[in-house]
């Protein structure tokens, strides 16, 4: 089967921490657009109502606004909906209970995009020297939004924002 240049199907196997079951499945995601970055993005603002998890100057959550957990959940959630093209009929994200699965075709989806990235690195450049933009301490770093920019704004009124900051 031939994929375009901007297409990649994986396939996951993956064995849950919580009942040992093993899932197989192949996903075919797609390098995101700009118009899809947007649609991320607007999608996890309906999935979190509105909200957004308030950080200060330094990017640290402040406890006010929807929690970091929550924020980052409906980030995978978000990005899955948009980039992933083709998937197996028992990946719903509506009905799946076990984060650590979605976690896993996220962190191959994480991993295609940021593939990307690293066409730009000069011979000898290693993610640790500066060279590449995005952070992987782990497989799947902690989701850092769309890419647009990650300056909270405001979303609700005042008054809403007043009682959630109470």
């Amino acid at each position: 089967m031939n994929t375009p240049k901007n297409q990649k199907t994986f396939t996951i196997k993956y064995k849950s921490d919580e009942t040992g079951e093993i899932t197989e499945g192949t996903f075919t995601v797609k390098r995101l657009a700009v118009r899809d970055r947007s649609q991320v993005g607007m999608r996890k603002s309906q999935l979190a109502g509105g909200m957004y998890c308030v950080r200060d100057d330094e990017g640290n959550p402040t406890g006010q606004g929807l929690d970091e957990d929550t924020d980052y959940l409906n980030g995978m959630i978000a990005h899955l909906e948009v980039a992933l093209i083709q998937k197996p009929s028992w990946f719903n994200l509506a009905e799946l209970a076990d984060l650590g699965l979605v976690r896993e075709v996220y962190g191959a989806v994480f991993d295609f995009e940021t593939s990307f990235f690293r066409l730009g690195q000069k011979d000898g450049d290693t993610p640790e020297s500066g060279s590449d933009n995005v952070g992987t301490k782990d497989r799947v770093p902690e989701y850092q939004g769309t890419g647009v920019g990650n300056a909270p704004t405001q979303v609700v009124d005042q008054q809403v924002q007043a009682s959630l900051d109470a």
